[in-house]
């Protein structure tokens, strides 16, 4: 889809029939991002990997290069997806408290994209971030005691299991997690003793807000209930951004800021260029003054090559006009459409004084 930029029309100084259009590709809708229409997909995004062997992570890390990403072996402030091959690991656990707005996500997430774009097939960022997104519970074997009602045992086995976990209902030295009401009983001494991560339910229910598993130290059962996760989840208010840290949808933008600025910057040193020649003869200085011009007419409207008559130029136009071409009129004809757009930007931003 294209969009086309009046920037003379926005001025306001711009006659409605003399409209310049630059056209600049944007993405067709929520399910592309702006890399969709390069040949790079995953440009702008930054991968970093943890619990991830080095043959995996080099592959993952050529595979992300060749689609337009940057691969960092540290987790820096400009990462914006974390492949995660194990969730106890300290990457894991300090994007959980402090970075949500990295996406985390199977190292299966980079493989499906590369397949789709070797395919030539749309590839749907949105759905495929979801469908590889690494699950809250993901390896985790849990166990609960000191909950005697039987039906909420039954829902947060189900529960656990929706969540990408496995529910156990006896202790066993793979169990991962107890969940307990309270710091007693014999599952409770037994995890103490195989050193079993050892929690309260509200580190369960935390952890599903959050999306990610938090950290269990701080949700100890023998903790009072009020001092239970604090510093495990530094939330942020929505539209909140720490510095130094680009979101999403920033990272998908930055290709078109960066093309935008380089446009910018292109013009603008066209504009110069053309002016110092208009004005200074190609670059020599005028040091005569210049007598006053008389006032010319515009020629007369010639095909469609004709920009507008002197009628119909707008109020905003004749109060710009002062200085040596005082009273003057111009048609710009036989110019292709981007030295037409150069020229008009001239007429409505150069000072002719």
């Amino acid at each position: 889809m294209s969009f086309f930029v009046d920037d003379a029309l926005r001025a306001g100084c711009l006659p409605q029939k003399a409209k310049v259009r630059i056209p600049l590709l944007l993405p067709s809708n929520r399910h592309s991002s702006f890399a969709d229409l390069g040949e790079k997909p995953l440009l702008g995004a930054v991968i970093c990997c943890t619990s991830i062997s080095p043959e995996q992570r080099t592959l993952l890390a050529d595979y992300a290069l060749s689609m337009g990403a940057e691969h960092k072996l540290d987790l820096t402030s400009d990462v914006t997806h974390l492949l995660v091959g194990d969730t106890d690991t300290p990457k894991y656990k300090y994007v959980a408290r402090e970075r949500e707005d990295v996406k985390v996500l199977s190292p299966k997430w980079v493989e499906a994209v590369r397949a789709r774009w070797m395919a030539d097939q749309h590839i749907d960022h949105y759905a495929l971030e979801a469908e590889y997104s690494v699950p809250t519970l993901a390896g985790l074997k849990i166990c609960i005691t000191g909950f005697d009602d039987m039906t909420f045992r039954a829902g947060i086995a189900e529960d656990i299991k929706k969540h990408g976990g496995t529910y156990s209902g006896d202790l066993t030295k793979d169990t991962t997690h107890l969940i307990a009401a309270k710091p007693e009983g014999q599952k409770y001494q037994y995890a103490i003793l195989w050193g079993l991560k050892t929690v309260s339910l509200k580190w369960y229910s935390d952890t599903k807000k959050r999306g990610m598993q938090l950290d269990e130290a701080l949700y100890h059962p023998s903790k009072p209930i009020e001092e239970q996760g604090r510093g495990a989840w530094n939330q942020r208010p929505p539209g909140q951004q720490t510095l130094g840290k680009r979101t999403g949808t920033e990272v998908a933008l930055e290709p078109l800021r960066k093309l935008r600025r380089t446009a910018s910057a292109k013009l603008g040193s066209q504009t110069d260029n053309i002016w110092n020649e208009i004005v200074n003869g190609g670059g020599e200085e005028i040091r005569k003054p210049r007598d006053k011009l008389r006032t010319s007419k515009s020629m007369p409207v010639m095909g469609d090559s004709a920009q507008g008559s002197p009628e119909e130029l707008p109020s905003a136009v004749a109060q710009l006009r002062h200085g040596f071409l005082d009273g003057s009129y111009f048609v710009i004809m036989g110019f292709d459409a981007k030295k037409v757009g150069i020229l008009w930007l001239l007429w409505c931003t150069v000072d002719f004084g």
